[in-house]
């Protein structure tokens, strides 16, 4: 009798757990649905909406014209590419004068003047 009923509970556990996977099956399926529907009228529209699509979530656009507030970067390496050495400032021209190849610029190294 008691083994019956270790085996009738255990039977009942069973059940209940079974049905609790079948629900998360069941709605990782329709979600993925929904996804794969959304991506397609994204594609549909074309552009940059269509490019960039993630298989795993419904990416919402961030604010209002859908342009991303773009972050600084940050740590120790943050500014290094804006000014590295030796590039320092605007580029004002060449350094031996505006003009090509002339007698008057006083470059070149030529023995006698």
């Amino acid at each position: 009798k008691k083994a019956m009923k270790r085996k009738a509970k255990k039977k009942a556990a069973s059940a209940k757990a079974w049905n609790v996977r079948v629900d998360q099956v069941k709605d990782a399926a329709t979600k993925k649905a929904q996804i794969r529907s959304h991506n397609l009228d994204q594609r549909t529209m074309g552009g940059a909406k269509g490019a960039n699509l993630s298989s795993k979530r419904i990416k919402e656009e961030d604010g209002a014209d859908g342009k991303k507030e773009r972050r600084r970067r940050m740590g120790p390496h943050a500014g290094q590419g804006m000014n590295r050495a030796g590039f320092e400032g605007k580029k004002s021209g060449f350094i031996n004068g505006e003009g090509g190849k002339s007698s008057s610029s006083g470059g070149g190294g030529g023995k006698g003047k």
